[in-house]
């Protein structure tokens, strides 16, 4: 080892051979080189102390300090120790949030093999060599269609996607799952979306009900008791008291007020009590372009949640629900919880539920014309959310396809794309792309808008599978074709007096109602029978609540299913029976 030269005016002696160098000190202060000398005595005898942790040596100011580096201590103050903790919590973080340290999906996503910590299955954004380019040209796709005329229904939409470069933020908003508002795309560069897989989504349901039911459970447990405990109820016995109820015409029954309870019920009112149905803690799953607003203004429990539908409303004002609960239905009453999109899934865990169906190629049909980018501010999305960017599925596919009859005629003509696919975002898609986003839009593997993929199969599939393997639920459905009819035999059902609902408080939310600017309904042949070959699966739900249903009888299913074979001649064949 060569000898040390001096540095800042001070010596540094050489360290004998196996010992620790001994520290720098400054030779201009006596002080400094008695405490250097201490230093050296304490090494020699095998003490590894730092320089200054004794909190002796303190250099004179001027005097140059100590050398350059200083060995690593352990030995920290309590706001050392607090600053290295806050830094390591940092960096973990950081590490998390960009997906190292984060738990994969494995295989086809089993219960078993996909963490509900996390959202399952995070896709990661391809890069576009990523894609086979197998798309056929767009004049062999769309000449045995629309003939000559295909070189016009091109330029038309090319045009369109002109015109959302030159008009609409050059950025759409594309959810990753069931949530709003995930990922943002830039048009103008261009990038991929995947399509949901069966597995993916029913991953996603489990995820997102194990954590609402984990964080609502005491919440649900107090509404149970509440809703399972009227009054009038004896809960222990099971069966109705005369202390709390009077009876009315016709042996229907309300609860009594203060002033009420003076009544005294005949004998023929008390026989009749004992017919009463026992109370129910009822959820209220409410599917979107099925009539469901016109249903859900009329319960209490969901009317908070989505009165911006209900009648009289205006953007802003406080609306209150219509009826007292002295007035209110029996459906009303019992209903305690509400399901809409994926919000509130603890509610899954009732006995009971309420669901409304609508034809499946209608609701369908509802969907495209109220989430169509044109008639964004005739249905109140640009009141309601003035700056939320349309979603990629809606600029792709209703720039694509700008009628529901080019749709279902030309966008899912030929076979269906295989599950997986990947869909670009851009402004010069050509017809193969087209396509691909206009079957997975409509069998709900991609969002434009939401609406599409919150379909029977998200709300339904879970309940009937429970059902079909023996558990204890009760389903009512409500068929929104025949809203008046159900609605009111089901109040009969829950022991309410059957009356049916106000002209005025349903049909609220149909897209026909509204001052659209996309409003034709018009399919052709082919294009019907193209929509009704994407929906087979959808159908497959739709027949299996009706007949699993509770409150429909035998020739109420028969006859909405003659209605669904009108639409649909070829159900069977296809398998979607």
């Amino acid at each position: 080892m060569r000898a040390e030269q001096q540095a800042n005016g001070g010596t540094i002696s050489r360290a004998a051979p196996g010992r620790k160098r001994a520290l720098p000190h400054n030779n201009g202060h006596a002080a400094n080189a008695q405490h250097v000398a201490e230093q050296q005595r304490l090494v020699a005898n095998g003490v590894k102390q730092a320089n200054g942790i004794d909190g002796n040596y303190k250099p004179v100011s001027g005097s140059g300090g100590p050398s350059k580096q200083r060995r690593f201590q352990w030995h920290l103050s309590l706001r050392e120790w607090l600053v290295f903790a806050f830094g390591f919590v940092s960096a973990l973080t950081l590490i998390w949030s960009v997906g190292i340290l984060q738990p994969q999906s494995k295989g086809k996503g089993t219960e078993s093999e996909i963490p509900l910590e996390l959202p399952p299955d995070r896709p990661i954004q391809p890069t576009p060599t990523t894609i086979k380019d197998d798309s056929k040209s767009d004049k062999a796709l769309l000449q045995p269609i629309l003939g000559k005329a295909y070189k016009g229904f091109l330029s038309l939409r090319k045009s369109r996607f002109a015109d959302v470069r030159a008009n609409d933020p050059d950025r759409c908003r594309h959810p990753e799952y069931y949530d709003v508002d995930y990922t943002y795309h830039n048009l103008t560069l261009g990038s991929y979306a995947q399509t949901w897989s069966d597995e993916k989504v029913k991953a996603h349901f489990k995820w997102k009900k194990k954590r609402s039911t984990t964080n609502n459970k005491k919440s649900l447990a107090k509404q149970k008791a509440k809703y399972l405990t009227p009054s009038g109820w004896d809960a222990k016995k099971r069966r109705w008291t005369a202390a709390d109820v009077i009876i009315g015409e016709n042996h229907t029954w309300t609860f009594a007020n203060a002033t009420d309870k003076s009544s005294k019920p005949s004998k023929d009112a008390l026989q009749a009590l004992k017919s009463k149905p026992m109370p129910r803690s009822i959820t209220f799953l409410h599917v979107g372009k099925a009539g469901g607003s016109s249903v859900s203004c009329n319960i209490r429990a969901s009317f908070k949640y989505g009165k911006r539908h209900c009648p009289e409303y205006e953007h802003g004002n406080k609306l209150k629900y219509a009826y007292s609960s002295r007035n209110d239905s029996a459906i009303s009453k019992q209903v305690h919880c509400y399901v809409h999109y994926n919000e509130r899934m603890y509610c899954y865990d009732n006995p009971s539920f309420l669901v409304n169906v609508r034809n499946p190629i209608d609701r369908l049909i509802s969907w495209y014309l109220y989430e169509h980018r044109e008639n964004w501010d005739a249905t109140g999305h640009t009141l309601t959310y003035p700056n939320r960017p349309k979603h990629c599925g809606q600029q792709m596919l209703f720039s694509c396809y700008p009628t529901l009859d080019s749709l279902a005629t030309v966008g899912l003509a030929g076979d269906r794309p295989s599950d997986g696919d990947m869909l670009r975002i851009g402004h010069d898609l050509n017809e193969e792309e087209c396509r691909r986003w206009a079957w997975a839009a409509v069998r709900g593997r991609i969002p434009a808008s939401f609406h599409n993929v919150w379909n029977y199969e998200w709300y339904l599939s879970y309940l009937l599978d429970r059902k079909a393997r023996g558990k204890e639920l009760e389903i009512f459905v409500i068929r929104i074709e025949h809203l008046d009819e159900d609605w009111s035999n089901l109040d009969k059902l829950l022991g309410g007096t059957g009356a049916a609902l106000p002209k005025s408080r349903s049909h609220n939310n149909d897209a026909s109602e509204k001052q659209l600017t996309v409003s034709d309904k018009t399919m052709s042949a082919d294009g019907t029978a193209n929509l009704c070959r994407a929906l087979c699966r959808e159908i497959h739900v739709y027949r299996q609540v009706l007949e699993m249903s509770n409150n429909l009888k035998k020739d109420q299913i028969t006859e909405s299913l003659r209605e669904l074979k009108k639409k649909c001649p070829q159900t069977k064949e296809l398998g979607c029976s």
